[in-house]
């Protein structure tokens, strides 16, 4: 992901201005195509139809900043992830896998939520520092 807001992940100090404004179609994509999903699916995770993220493609709108700020936490996972199992291939499966210190939860299937989001990132941090459940 190319986007200057995953590589600054949550110490970005324009993050706050990025999702007020809003993210285009390509940020939405950036982070669609790193976490290998179809739209609806990837639509739903972000808190959106379908046929609205359609719309933003097709008429090259934004975001608006609640489903926005459920991009920059995908975005924020996607940057742990990858800097916890050094590979994007490496994250992307541990993110598709149930894991016992998520409940045997797929870790993927809880970013919808700040709770499971909070969960994800909690556990990725433990993993990163040795500390494992």
């Amino acid at each position: 992901m190319k986007n200057k807001i995953m590589r600054g992940g949550g110490k970005d100090k324009g993050a706050i201005l990025a999702i007020r404004r809003g993210f285009g179609y390509s940020e939405i994509w950036d982070v669609q195509q790193a976490y290998q999903i179809s739209d609806k699916p990837f639509a739903q995770l972000i808190g959106i139809s379908d046929k609205t993220l359609f719309r933003i493609k097709k008429s090259n709108s934004r975001l608006s900043s609640l489903s926005g700020d459920r991009l920059y936490r995908l975005q924020k996972i996607w940057a742990l992830a990858n800097r916890v199992f050094e590979a994007p291939g490496n994250a992307l499966n541990w993110l598709r896998r149930k894991q016992p210190g998520l409940d045997n939860q797929v870790p993927l299937d809880l970013l919808d939520t700040e709770p499971g989001y909070e969960q994800v990132q909690t556990l990725l941090n433990q993993i990163e520092f040795g500390v494992l459940p």
